[in-house]
């Protein structure tokens, strides 16, 4: 491993590893919408329902046997968003630990991370718009895997512009060459 990169350099890519673990965390959860109704609660996530009842101590969980196009849609960004922050992850590690003296590997990390972290906010601004503009789903709160998404995407954000500022502070170190 380099450790002559600037310190911003391994705080982003820290930071996008966190990001990173908390997406994959936040499409996993069955827990995106709540619905409470004191000894039973239905939750909604991305690929399933579950309804648990307290008295009874039992989860049943399940796939949607027609999954509304909102969802569908909030899937698909939210694993683009996900497969973005991994690029900008996978290429800050590289750019620490093997390509050395190459600027141009340093550049790409920082913009992808951001705009990684703001496609996983794209999904999650779709969910909740859905969520608010439905009668039905009024009834519901936003829960955990819905903020676990938003605070991987501002995690996302952070580490990107951490990574390009660590790129710019290690391109203004060294003489400028092209790779």
């Amino acid at each position: 491993m380099n450790l002559s990169k600037p310190p911003m350099i391994f705080a982003g890519a820290a930071c996008g590893a966190v990001s990173l673990i908390l997406g994959i965390a936040a499409i996993a959860v069955p827990k995106w919408l709540v619905f409470d109704m004191g000894v039973a609660q239905v939750s909604y996530g991305l690929w399933r329902a579950c309804a648990s009842v307290s008295v009874a101590g039992e989860v049943l969980c399940g796939s949607y046997d027609q999954t509304p196009g909102w969802i569908i849609a909030t899937s698909a960004i939210e694993v683009a968003g996900i497969c973005e922050t991994l690029f900008a992850v996978l290429l800050a590690f590289l750019h620490i630990s093997i390509a050395k003296n190459s600027k141009a590997a340093g550049k790409i990390p920082g913009p992808s991370a951001i705009v990684g972290g703001v496609i996983i906010i794209v999904g999650a601004i779709i969910w909740a718009a859905k969520y608010k503009n439905e009668p039905v789903l009024a009834l519901c709160s936003l829960s955990v895997g819905f903020f676990l998404a938003i605070v991987s995407a501002i995690l996302s954000i952070i580490a990107g512009i951490l990574l390009f500022l660590g790129w710019r502070a290690e391109s203004s170190e060294q003489p400028h060459t092209m790779f």
